[in-house]
């Protein structure tokens, strides 16, 4: 009678598991020898603003403020924001560490009749988190913001 050897080339699996509301994953890998390790996984770094964008009136000029929400693996991270505008400024909120608040002030849009709407960004830059935008729209005189 003939002996047969068997030799497993694939000695684990992985399984994942994730709560319900994904607010932790937990990887296991499980060995045939019955070794268990268990290694908590980085949750998902999530970065946004809210509002992401507004289109406001020609005059007069104001103030408004958007909201910083990090989470995850971003929730300590750093960021600084930026205008690209000279008439939209920075008040308060020009950098921070994990969630803030931008405050933000617009000038009127002067002109007579043929004078174009405007749109200023606020750059949001997270240290290791990317880049998010706030975009004001502001009417012109006879050119309204979509």
């Amino acid at each position: 009678m003939k002996k047969t050897s068997i030799v497993w080339a694939a000695s684990f699996f992985l399984i994942i598991a994730l709560s319900a509301w994904g607010a932790q994953r937990t990887f296991t890998t499980y060995t045939w020898d019955g070794e268990v390790d268990v290694a908590p996984a980085d949750a998902e770094g999530q970065f946004e603003i809210n509002p992401q964008n507004i289109s406001v009136p020609r005059n007069p000029g104001s103030s408004g403020t958007f909201s910083v929400i990090m989470s995850g693996s971003c929730a300590a991270d750093t960021w600084t924001a930026s205008s690209n505008a000279s008439w939209l400024t920075i008040s308060s909120g020009m950098s921070g560490a994990g969630n803030g608040v931008v405050t933000y002030h617009y000038t009127t849009n002067s002109g007579g009749p043929g004078t174009p709407l405007r749109i200023g960004n606020i750059m949001v830059t997270a240290a290791s988190c990317g880049q998010k935008i706030f975009s004001l729209c502001q009417n012109g005189f006879s050119e309204i913001c979509p």
